[in-house]
């Protein structure tokens, strides 16, 4: 025997389905306000972990400032080292020299 299958309310009209699905929305949205703080604390955290990387690069690189040796040292090379020899010694002025030798 088969039974009456309906979505209606037999005497009311209302519509059943609709009624228990708004009602399960309702009952699930502590859960999905839980979900988005979730997720909005996820974002802060790797917003943090970001901000603390970029922070820390930021303080290894102003360490060096710091150090005296950074403004005093001096750096010679050749174009050529078989011709010629570059040494640095005493405080040279800072710039660019070109120097043609006699001989090869």
């Amino acid at each position: 025997m088969a039974g009456i299958q309906s979505n209606n309310g037999l005497v009311t009209g209302i519509d059943i389905q609709g009624t228990v699905n708004q009602l399960l929305n309702v009952a699930a949205q502590p859960r999905t306000q839980l979900a988005n703080a979730t997720k909005q604390l996820q974002n802060e955290q790797v917003a943090l972990t970001l901000l603390t990387a970029l922070v820390v690069g930021v303080q290894l690189s102003t360490d060096r400032l710091g150090q005296s040796n950074l403004f005093t040292s001096s750096n010679a090379t050749s174009s050529n080292s078989t011709s010629l020899k570059v040494t640095v010694t005493g405080s040279p002025t800072v710039g660019s020299h070109s120097f043609i030798p006699v001989r090869l």
